[in-house]
């Protein structure tokens, strides 16, 4: 059996060593969850979750064989765990506004696509890299938008001033302090009230720690096989 601890450490032998440590963090948010069953016992996902968490397993298995455009390192490619977390509750909620931030190589966002696909929802998807673009040419419920770097936090703002409140806003871009610090509080503006924002790589910055306090009354971090996971829900 390997522990997720091993993965993560490993992550250290290519300079993962930037970010916060797994006890601060969790000093910063409400729970602390090993799996996604705890999120369901913790009240931040709803029961009906549950039983779409092997489906999801299912169509993250099948993103991953699918995958034959490398856009990015494939370690940037979403794990099972957060896959599962999407899917089931686009499922289970019946979502239908998402926002993705960071796309790469596509793994989540086929995983939320596929979801859509049951709910009649959109995902509006954002990254800098053009090639993403071509990811998903026959979707009819994707919106990609590509972003200049140089001006990306300002196209972001601009772009999602024009989508509706969102049921679900997912963050896997930038994770530097400043990127993260500014697309939280966006996102929690932007979301309705209920909705749910997910980072992953929680603590590759400060970011997500000072929002659990300042922003939010209710947040989670998820430990997935080398990554961690945030999860909080915007409070009325």
């Amino acid at each position: 059996m390997r522990y997720p601890l091993f993965d993560r450490l490993e992550l250290l032998k290519i300079g993962y060593a930037k970010g916060v440590s797994l006890s601060w963090l969790s000093q910063q948010n409400n729970f602390f969850a090993m799996n996604l069953r705890e999120l369901i016992d913790q009240k931040l996902i709803p029961n009906t979750c549950e039983k779409y968490f092997d489906e999801g397993f299912s169509v993250w298995e099948q993103q991953v064989a699918l995958n034959n455009k490398k856009i990015a390192s494939e370690r940037w490619n979403s794990e099972a765990m957060l896959c599962q977390l999407i899917y089931s509750l686009i499922r289970a909620k019946e979502l239908k506004l998402v926002v993705e931030t960071g796309v790469a190589n596509g793994i989540s966002t086929g995983v939320a696509l596929s979801a859509l696909d049951h709910t009649g929802g959109v995902l509006h998807s954002f990254d800098v890299l053009a090639g993403c673009a071509e990811l998903f040419p026959n979707a009819k419920n994707w919106h990609f938008h590509l972003l200049n770097l140089k001006k990306a936090p300002d196209e972001l703002a601009d772009t999602v001033k024009n989508i509706p409140e969102t049921d679900l806003w997912i963050h896997d871009a930038d994770h530097g302090t400043t990127w993260q610090r500014m697309e939280f509080a966006l996102a929690t503006q932007k979301l309705k009230v209920g909705g749910l924002l997910i980072s992953d790589d929680a603590d590759a910055s400060p970011a997500w720690g000072e929002m659990s306090k300042k922003l939010t009354h209710q947040s989670a971090i998820l430990l997935d096989r080398r990554k961690i996971i945030g999860i909080t829900p915007k409070l009325g």
